[in-house]
């Protein structure tokens, strides 16, 4: 009888410690421009809250998927501050060689969204998570030049 209520108190002990499940919540949406519903076609979206940070890649249609620990595993409940890191970047060749041979490029950085959603503090974006999202819609402004 002892043993068996070893078991049971070790059995139940894990139960506690893991949870019945992974405690996260599927997260997903769209990221799209403000003036015209357009959607931001690269990037990551992140959701802050203290000093954790879950992130969800954009894809070329504006969507995206959470994650924590792995890609779109969700997230846990919470409030969120949310931004988004948007840069589109090309390159092309110079024609040039490099001291080694090799094809010079040149690498151009073009910021897609304005600079005050790229920081959780100055977006004003706030999710709060209390259960599966399916279809966040995270509207951010354009990078104008000249506004950095």
């Amino acid at each position: 009888m002892l043993k068996k209520s070893i078991h049971f108190v070790l059995l139940l002990s894990l139960l506690v410690l893991t949870g019945c499940g992974s405690g996260n919540y599927a997260v997903s949406g769209k990221v799209v421009f403000s003036d015209d519903g357009s959607p931001v076609s690269t990037g990551t979206v992140a959701f802050e809250a203290g000093s954790h940070l879950f992130r969800g890649l954009i894809q070329p249609d504006g969507t995206f998927v959470m994650g924590t620990q792995r890609a779109n595993d969700g997230v846990p409940s919470g409030k969120y501050r949310v931004y988004v890191l948007a840069e589109k970047v090309t390159s092309t060749p110079t024609g040039d060689k490099t001291s080694e041979g090799e094809e010079e490029v040149l690498i151009e950085v073009e910021q897609l969204v304005d600079e005050k959603f790229t920081k959780s503090s100055t977006s004003g974006i706030e999710i709060d998570i209390t259960g599966p999202k399916k279809d966040l819609e995270i509207k951010v402004d354009r990078y104008k030049p000249g506004t950095r």
